[in-house]
């Protein structure tokens, strides 16, 4: 966001991926980085039949990292951010609807 404000003469009306080639991953490698942080997690894979979800694809940063933009935030903090604020919202009312 403080990126986008410094910047928004060379940013305005462009599209850009956003994020950190090192979070560059598929979705099943994913689910497994986030299994490490949520102890108990089972993952299950659906053998002899394929994925509904076509989006294991890699996008490209480049367009932003060229512009000047370096991505603060690792994937893993990233993840356990979610994690802090997916607590919050279920001890707050357990009956959200996430």
């Amino acid at each position: 966001f403080n990126f986008a404000m410094q910047n928004y003469g060379k940013l305005n009306g462009e599209v850009f991926n956003l994020g950190s080639d090192q979070a560059n991953i598929n979705t099943a490698d994913l689910a497994r980085k986030i299994a490490t942080h949520v102890p108990g997690t089972v993952l299950f894979e659906t053998a002899g039949r394929p994925d509904q979800d076509k989006r294991n694809y890699l996008v490209s940063n480049e367009k932003l990292r060229t512009a000047g933009f370096t991505a603060q935030t690792s994937l893993d903090h990233g993840i356990e951010e979610v994690i802090r604020g997916v607590s919050v919202i279920l001890r707050n009312n357990p009956y959200k609807n996430l």
